[in-house]
């Protein structure tokens, strides 16, 4: 196994050709660098140096070896600075999950931020229901959630915001224009959904439950937008959730109450502790955090959503 340290002594004494000169630069006596070289060469089974004279020259062996030596010393400088940019969290890869909402609303914005700090950071997102990503955070596909975690499980949750859940009217729904909507004043309209899986639909399906209502009708999608455009054109009343809403006008919205208390669940930044998290993980949680509590591009969705910081 080659000793780095020879081969930054080696370069050293081929750059000047002196064995004084090489010691003083590199901050050790003569002896001990010859020592050094001489060891390097019984190593490498080959000489890389001879004398001419008072004059010291690379042999054919040594001036074959010089610019491999220089490159390895590089890539070892390079994976160095690599190692402790992983160490600070400012480089590396990291797989993260979110509904296609949080994605839209938060994780966009937070990621920009990211890639103009840290260039070397990495952030893979996979979108899905909330459901989904809690599977996803078991098996190890990705390193964390930003997700609700509605029952006891091995998971680390760092808590981030309240989402409520708001409601967007046909424009020919008698509460238009309303402060708010008590859930069982919503009518006989059809409701609008998305699927089961998501935290939103869980949320309304509970309240319900609570509300004891049993709505008749209900059109499911995957797309809060499909959703709004339905609602919009008469088809139902759309329920979503504020991460959604936050990108909309919001006179096109209204909170959704149950005996005049806002329907809300807590959103956190989800771990499987069991398994191993990325340094990288840390620097996402803090830029992550100053987006929901002070950044001007999350002004807006902290009017829908209550952070915890």
């Amino acid at each position: 196994m080659l000793n780095l340290r020879a081969l930054q002594l080696f370069i050293a004494v081929a750059e000047r050709m002196s064995v004084s000169q090489a010691a003083v630069a590199m901050h050790i006596s003569q002896s001990a660098l010859s020592r050094q070289i001489q060891k390097l060469e019984d190593d490498l089974g080959m000489r890389l140096f001879e004398r001419a004279g008072k004059r010291l020259l690379l042999t054919a062996e040594g001036e074959d070896l010089l610019p491999r030596a220089s490159q390895l010393l590089q890539q070892a400088a390079a994976l160095s600075q690599r190692a402790q940019s992983l160490h600070r969290g400012e480089a590396g890869y990291l797989t993260v999950g979110a509904t296609p909402q949080t994605i839209e609303a938060v994780l966009a914005p937070v990621l920009r931020c990211l890639r103009e700090k840290n260039s070397g950071l990495e952030v893979r997102l996979l979108e899905g229901p909330n459901e989904q990503l809690l599977e996803q955070l078991e098996t190890g596909v990705i390193h964390a959630a930003l997700a609700w975690v509605p029952y006891e499980q091995k998971f680390a949750c760092q808590d981030l915001f309240k989402a409520r859940l708001y409601a967007v009217l046909p424009p020919e729904h008698p509460a238009v224009g309303a402060q708010e909507l008590e859930l069982s004043n919503i009518g006989d309209w059809p409701i609008l959904s998305l699927k089961r899986g998501f935290m939103t639909r869980s949320m309304f399906d509970q309240a319900c439950v609570d509300a004891n209502l049993r709505p008749q009708r209900i059109v499911e999608s995957d797309s809060t937008q499909t959703l709004r455009a339905l609602a919009s054109s008469g088809m139902g009343v759309a329920v979503v959730s504020s991460t959604a809403v936050s990108q909309w006008p919001s006179q096109e919205v209204i909170p959704l109450t149950l005996n005049g208390s806002r329907l809300e669940e807590v959103v956190s930044a989800v771990r499987n502790v069991e398994r191993y998290q990325p340094l990288a993980l840390q620097v996402f949680l803090a830029e992550l955090r100053f987006f929901l509590t002070q950044s001007l591009d999350g002004a807006r969705f902290r009017q829908f959503s209550t952070p915890f910081y």
